[in-house]
């Protein structure tokens, strides 16, 4: 989920809670998934845009955001082995993303436009 593009009402957060400030870069991940676990649903809206970087925090230290959405998926009754492997693909894709980047930008893209139509290079 693109989470610059979430808006959800005050209901939410009083259904739920604020953002756990215990994870430093995954506390939207933990949110989303309280959210869920609480049976509330999303509705998709093609008319909110948004523009996120992967210049942000997250991307930076995906090392421990990484770990931070592991331990996460755990604490919520995810299978540890699962949530493991998860963990080991989610490093390996986001290991291999940044020398792509570099070296072969133009591929790099359109990987990206495949997993998500709506990606415009910035």
């Amino acid at each position: 989920i693109s989470h610059p593009t979430v808006l959800a009402a005050r209901e939410c957060f009083e259904t739920i809670g604020l953002f756990d400030l215990a994870y430093r870069n995954a506390m939207d991940y933990d949110w989303l998934l309280r959210l869920h676990r609480a049976g509330r649903r999303g509705v998709y809206s093609a008319g909110i845009l948004g523009h996120m970087t992967h210049a942000g925090v997250s991307n930076r230290q995906f090392k421990r955001t990484i770990a931070e959405v592991q331990a996460i998926a755990i604490a919520n009754g995810r299978n540890r082995l699962l949530a493991t492997v998860e963990a080991r693909v989610r490093y390996l894709k986001t290991a291999a993303s940044g020398p792509v980047k570099r070296h072969a930008r133009p591929l790099y893209q359109l990987v990206r436009r495949a997993i998500n139509r709506s990606y415009r290079p910035a």
